[in-house]
């Protein structure tokens, strides 16, 4: 195909449009399903929204969980056959809707909402981003960027308590006090490792592991090629059962990127997921979350 058929092909496909959520999921064997917009609220046949989240379940099930246009959370589960739920809006026992997450329980019920404690006993924590992750004993890890701009870290346990010393400021690179970004993401391996990744104040992606010791390994940049740091607005980490972790980000051409951090600490170049008529997965954030038998399903926002 000459470059003006090429040319002529591409000013006339169909784009995706911005806002919209787009899902496609790496295959064990490296290769990536087709990117398709999810199905949206009421019959409609897309989603655009803003804030999202994606998680996996220990029997292959997705759980979405997104705001609308419309200023509404919606609620989707994308069975392991394959199969759709539909995005409704979560049946809360509370009415007051938050940009914090709540508990699904599993009988498709909702524990509605409750402030987190600063740690101090003098109100809820208030922060300008956050993260959550399960861990196999089905505590869950917490990590956000304070009102002072700090990663803190903290944990709720199974039965709901939550860590009595608080939230754990996490050091910054360099011998920093203290980690300031633009993003964040975290995830926990089955030997209860948290692998952290993050985007720096200084436009890099940043990666830091934590030890069930709660031993830091340090700050390191993510490389886009020797010696050049991975830049970019948007990441996110999934753990997988092998306890290799797979990172997306938003690369400073606006594209989707996916790298995998090895069981053994090395990582793998960042190479490109491709959406429709093989274009590269433009995207404004990502999302990510490693299944039961080797996939990552990735959730991006269309740009």
């Amino acid at each position: 195909m000459g470059p003006i058929n090429a040319a002529i092909i591409a000013n006339n496909t169909p784009t995706t449009a911005p806002g919209t959520l787009v899902g496609t999921q790496r295959r064990p064997d490296g290769s990536w399903s087709t990117a398709e917009a999810l199905p949206g609220a009421y019959g409609a046949l897309e989603f655009a929204g803003c804030e999202r989240a994606v998680t996996a379940m220990p029997n292959g099930d997705l759980q979405f969980l997104a705001y609308g246009n419309d200023k509404r959370l919606y609620h989707s589960i994308r069975f392991s056959n394959g199969s759709w739920q539909g995005l409704e809006p979560p049946r809360q026992r509370r009415r007051r809707q938050e940009r914090q997450p709540a508990a699904h329980e599993p009988d498709g019920s909702w524990s509605g909402w409750a402030a987190v404690g600063d740690g101090t006993g003098k109100g809820g924590m208030k922060a300008k981003d956050v993260a959550v992750t399960g861990l196999p004993n089905n505590s869950v890890k917490v990590l956000v960027y304070g009102q002072d701009g700090a990663m803190r870290l903290t944990e709720r346990y199974a039965n709901g308590a939550w860590e009595q010393s608080g939230w754990q400021i996490l050091p910054g690179a360099g011998g920093a006090a203290t980690f300031a970004g633009k993003d964040l993401s975290i995830t926990a391996t089955q030997d209860y490792t948290l692998q952290i990744a993050a985007i720096g104040q200084d436009g890099n992606v940043w990666h830091m592991s934590q030890s069930p010791q709660r031993v830091n390994s340090g700050w390191k940049k993510q490389q886009w090629a020797a010696g050049q740091p991975m830049q970019a607005s948007a990441v996110a980490i999934a753990a997988m059962p092998d306890g290799a972790a797979q990172l997306l980000a938003v690369g400073k051409d606006g594209n989707t990127w996916h790298s995998i951090r090895q069981a053994n600490g090395q990582w793998t170049g960042f190479t490109a997921p491709h959406g429709a008529y093989n274009r590269l997965l433009a995207a404004t954030s990502v999302k990510i979350a490693g299944l039961p038998d080797g996939s990552a399903y990735s959730l991006i926002n269309a740009r």
